[in-house]
């Protein structure tokens, strides 16, 4: 039988008909040595959430393990894959189903951005609502109908948000160089060209060498002073530094960011105390539909383990190819 160590204390992550035709094992694990120092019990497979980064030295560490299934594609950034690959551990992801809850988390950051939503709810909560015309004028948000919307990376996600906040709308304006423009219902353009137009700038790229950083202090400054920016893709893609200084010198009105550089961020990160910084804790993608897709993947992937099949997605597919040789 296929034995199974699952580090995290989750309940929801394994049906009977996984317990049956596997040993899986509970045993949670804080750190790197101590979940070394579990597997040395001799597991096949980890179910792992992330919460302990997998570096060279677990996969150099020995053992059975020949397949680590993840639960969420936004942990593979805390495994080392090359480490991984070098040692003939196959890591397992599951598919993207998350494209439309996070499409709709962006809107919903867009409208509380637009409408000063959270301000007005703390005022609502303390029953402080102020009298008469003049005193709301701080309160006072625009309409997103006519509003200017510039999306960096014509993704799926960025499809999403493009086709929602049309139905709002909205003018779309896209940035997104691999693209091919003829496949792009709206006006391409340059990326400083979009910043300079947009109301709102929406990022939906993905991360690499290239984009590490790409939205900066010369890109800021390029935004509308009413322009809010608003980041549900990777924390990476944004200066923070630059960021916490235009949102303080007002280069632009404000910003919402589901994901940071640093995950959780230390609480004294000037970002989290900047009124017009509005600070979700990567949860665009936490919806009961994403969730129960998610465990559909799980499922099927501890299934092919199990049986000793190829995955449904593997982030290293060249183990798979060596292993066939």
């Amino acid at each position: 039988m296929t034995t199974v160590l699952k580090h995290f204390s989750s309940s929801d992550l394994l049906s009977s008909l996984a317990q049956e035709k596997a040993h899986v094992v509970t045993r949670v694990c804080s750190d790197e040595p101590a979940l070394i120092e579990a597997m040395k019990e001799g597991y096949d497979v980890l179910l792992a959430d992330g919460s302990v980064p997998l570096g060279p030295h677990f996969f150099e560490s020995g053992g059975r393990l020949r397949r680590v299934i993840y639960f969420d594609i936004g942990l593979i950034n805390r495994v080392d894959m090359a480490a991984a690959t070098r040692c003939g551990v196959v890591i397992t992801l599951p598919r993207t189903r998350s494209q439309n809850a996070v499409a709709e988390h962006t809107l919903a950051l867009l409208l509380t951005l637009q409408r000063h939503l959270s301000q007005a709810l703390a005022i609502g909560r303390a029953g402080s609502w102020p009298a008469g015309k003049g005193p709301v004028e701080h309160l006072r948000g625009g309409e997103l109908h006519g509003r200017i919307l510039g999306i960096v990376g014509w993704s799926r996600i960025g499809k999403l948000v493009a086709e929602k906040s049309s139905a709002l709308g909205m003018q779309i304006l896209v940035h997104s160089p691999r693209a091919d423009p003829k496949e792009i219902p709206h006006p391409m353009l340059g990326l400083l060209e979009l910043l300079e137009k947009a109301d709102v700038v929406s990022l939906h790229t993905r991360l690499g060498p290239a984009k590490h950083r790409l939205i900066g202090e010369r890109e800021l400054r390029s935004m509308k002073p009413t322009a809010y920016l608003i980041n549900t893709a990777r924390g990476a893609l944004i200066d923070e530094a630059a960021l916490v200084r235009a949102l303080k010198e007002g280069w632009i009105a404000g910003a919402a960011l589901d994901v940071l550089e640093k995950e959780p961020p230390l609480p004294d990160h000037p970002l989290l105390h900047l009124q017009n910084a509005l600070i979700t804790p990567h949860i665009a993608w936490n919806t009961s539909e994403v969730r129960a897709l998610e465990m559909e993947d799980l499922e099927e992937e501890l299934r092919r383990a199990v049986a000793g099949e190829s995955p449904l997605n593997c982030a290293n597919p060249e183990v798979l190819l060596s292993k066939r040789r």
